[in-house]
């Protein structure tokens, strides 16, 4: 006597195991087909209510693995490979990683009192605002770090030169300019392009 054959209709994928339908449906369909008979014409009665979950079909049949402890979390994973990332979602991933690392440099800025917690979300707005928010961002981060080494130096000097902060600010940049150090690593160094 011949097995029954079910086949799937999206692809006419055929096979006598229902079980190896469903999978494949639930794999190469996304879940987005019908198991029917050829032989008796009718439609799969019990599809997508189907014994076992995906991820206990990509499992080597039969299933005598002990996993129940971790079906709630394998039902989660099996929820999120249903909807395959386009190239697009991708791309926001990425970004959003970037961003995030940038929202973690602010918030190690705020952590040592450079700046205060509650701008952090006027910057990542602000930000998302421009062409480039990632960079936007780290432009930021730079800036507040220069402010925050710049206070820091014109407090000391504070010390020694009197008056205003002003002028402190002024006499400092000009003694930073005018300096060996700044001529020396920033002035003369050679011209990558004249040499070839």
């Amino acid at each position: 006597m011949r097995k029954a054959v079910f086949k799937c209709e999206a692809c006419m994928f055929e096979s006598t195991r229902r079980w190896n339908i469903d999978r494949h449906i639930r794999i190469v369909h996304n879940g987005n087909a019908v198991a029917f008979s050829p032989e008796s014409g009718k439609l799969s009665s019990n599809y997508g209510t189907s014994r076992m979950p995906m991820w206990q079909s990509l499992l080597p049949y039969p299933h005598n693995i002990n996993i129940h402890e971790y079906e709630q979390q394998f039902t989660g994973i099996e929820f999120d490979l249903r909807s395959i990332m386009t190239k697009k979602e991708k791309i926001m991933v990425s970004i959003y990683e970037e961003l995030s690392k940038k929202i973690n440099a602010l918030e190690d800025l705020a952590s040592s009192n450079q700046i205060n917690a509650n701008q952090i979300p006027a910057f990542l707005i602000f930000a998302l605002f421009t062409e480039d928010p990632v960079h936007t961002l780290d432009e930021i981060i730079r800036l507040e770090r220069f402010k925050s080494a710049k206070q820091k130096v014109n407090s000391y000097a504070s010390r020694v030169i009197q008056g205003n902060p002003l002028l402190v600010d002024s006499l400092v940049s000009t003694m930073i300019l005018e300096g060996p150090y700044y001529k020396h690593k920033f002035q003369f160094q050679p011209d990558v392009k004249s040499r070839k």
